[in-house]
């Protein structure tokens, strides 16, 4: 069975304004500069993982992001220099669950104010 993706292109933007619009199995990749995700105020939605090593995924203040790997996935987001990040408002949530590994580099910037809640797998 293939994992539904949603490729985020070179200097296009996907911004959910409804909750759990895409299919909760959903792999997000980003594939170039200014490549964005934007979840909105007051929605969630449930991916699979995240994934790409250029551009950005910004939950926006009370929405809610959940990142579900499964058991022997190892999906890796970013690259440590900054070109791609999980970025999160205040008041925003983003849980990990699943059994699966999710590696995660942000920047040195503070662009993540929300909560990060790892209730299962590896960070």
């Amino acid at each position: 069975m293939s994992i539904p993706t949603v490729a985020i292109g070179s200097n296009s933007s996907l911004e959910l304004n409804v909750s759990d619009g895409l299919p909760s199995g959903s792999l997000i990749q980003t594939q170039g500069a200014a490549a964005q995700m934007f979840l909105l105020p007051s929605f969630t939605q449930t991916v699979r993982s995240l994934s790409g090593n250029n551009g950005v995924v910004t939950v926006q203040g009370g929405a809610t992001l959940t990142i579900a790997d499964q058991a022997g996935d190892d999906y890796v987001f970013g690259n440590g220099a900054g070109t791609a990040n999980l970025r999160s408002e205040v008041g925003a949530k983003v849980y990990k669950t699943g059994a699966g590994s999710f590696t995660l580099f942000g920047d040195a910037g503070d662009n993540f104010k929300g909560e990060f809640i790892l209730q299962s797998g590896t960070l």
